[in-house]
């Protein structure tokens, strides 16, 4: 009988997935702010930060695709990479200058980028067509559940713990918290059982990727697209110009519900409409957003562009990895979708040190971070109705 169901492998790395991103998103929304208010760093320093971030996930997504797929094994690496991740929270407790913050993110980015493509083709490899999508949407859904819970976590110290205040201790003791279930992620991964590739990869992986027309053409398009993506730490500092600070987990919490609540449908949409209308969509969402947050600043607008940002983000981080494998061969996922991973991240790095160097130029201001990006956008979205076919 055909298989139906999602596999264990899916449901144990969406379970760590889940964990990690309690974590994680219990310090993301505070971070930009623990570095400004705390430690005194320019806006800049962000934009550098989440550039370098994407050059170190970059080169660690294709560097870990590719020797995943020469040693046919996905375990290990995907251990280690959640375990680098994890380190990051406990360190962040004890950090006292802003370069150090920017060290230890690169650390925790490096932690990403090597397992982010192992975990996609161990999923690819323990799931039949029919359910990739699906399986995709769950592992997101997943993780974005997390993405909730963590923002509310934080918002819940913050305001009931610290009285709403920027305290040094509150922040220290909220990286302290963040470790717990960092932690468990790693020990639910030694459950997952590795799948072998069954035959040798090409001798030269990334020349067989480019020869593939298709995926090279999508992976171009996208890599555009993220030449307007910098970090949603930028959005948050917009969004504290409107809000008060505990507004700002909850802001978030918006769009990490968003994010949670369509990523199970995202992967079901591309398994039924075709991954390039799901992109198209997914794109027209972001360019919505851009113009939002940059020509009609609000409360309520921007609880909207946050919702739309999570829509968008749930699209953006599931549905490539369904067209990719869907166009390549099973011994082959992960050098793919590794180099999907490491190129659109190579395009972030001049995104986020574009975002932070016209955010601090008063002739362009804020605004002009996020038309930079409407512009991009436009043009990504011509783009992928040209070059690339379903």
């Amino acid at each position: 009988m055909e298989k139906k169901g999602i596999s264990k492998n899916t449901k144990i790395l969406a379970v760590a997935s889940f964990l990690v991103d309690v974590s994680s998103e219990m310090i993301f929304p505070l971070l930009p702010f623990f570095l400004t208010v705390i430690l005194g760093a320019p806006v800049f320093a962000i934009g550098i930060m989440e550039g370098l971030g994407a050059s170190v996930v970059a080169l660690a997504a294709i560097l870990s695709g590719f020797y995943s797929d020469k040693i046919g094994q996905r375990k290990k690496i995907i251990l280690f990479g959640y375990g680098l991740s994890a380190a990051f929270k406990g360190f962040l407790a004890i950090v006292t200058s802003w370069p150090q913050v920017i060290a230890l993110r690169l650390i925790e980015r490096i932690g990403k980028g090597v397992r982010d493509t192992p975990r996609d083709a161990l999923i690819g490899l323990s799931e039949t067509k029919e359910t990739l999508g699906k399986a995709f949407g769950f592992r997101k859904f997943l993780d974005n559940a997390g993405a909730v819970i963590g923002p509310l976590l934080a918002a819940f110290f913050i305001a009931f713990l610290f009285g709403g205040e920027h305290t040094e201790s509150a922040y220290r003791l909220l990286f302290l918290i963040a470790v717990i279930p960092a932690s468990l992620a790693v020990i639910a991964l030694f459950f997952i059982k590795d799948k072998p590739s069954k035959a040798e990869p090409p001798r030269i992986a990334f020349k067989h990727i480019l020869s593939n027309v298709k995926v090279r053409n999508f992976i171009i398009v996208m890599a555009f697209l993220y030449l307007g993506g910098f970090s949603m730490m930028f959005f948050l500092l917009r969004a504290s110009d409107y809000m008060v600070l505990v507004l700002i987990p909850i802001a978030y919490l918006a769009y990490n519900a968003s994010y949670t609540i369509f990523s199970l449908p995202s992967g079901m949409m591309a398994d039924k409409f075709g991954a390039r209308k799901t992109i198209l969509f997914a794109m027209l969402l972001f360019l919505s957003a851009l113009i939002g947050v940059a020509f009609f600043p609000s409360l309520t607008v921007l609880f909207l562009v946050f919702i739309a940002l999570g829509w968008f983000m749930a699209i953006a981080k599931t549905v490539p990895q369904v067209f990719i494998v869907n166009k390549m061969e099973k011994n082959n996922y992960a050098s793919a979708l590794g180099s999907y991973r490491g190129l659109t991240a190579l395009a972030a790095f001049p995104a986020n040190l574009a975002a932070g160097f016209l955010w601090t130029i008063s002739v362009f201001s804020v605004p002009g971070t996020f038309i930079f990006s409407i512009a991009t956008t436009v043009l990504a979205i011509v783009f992928l109705l040209v070059f690339v076919r379903d």
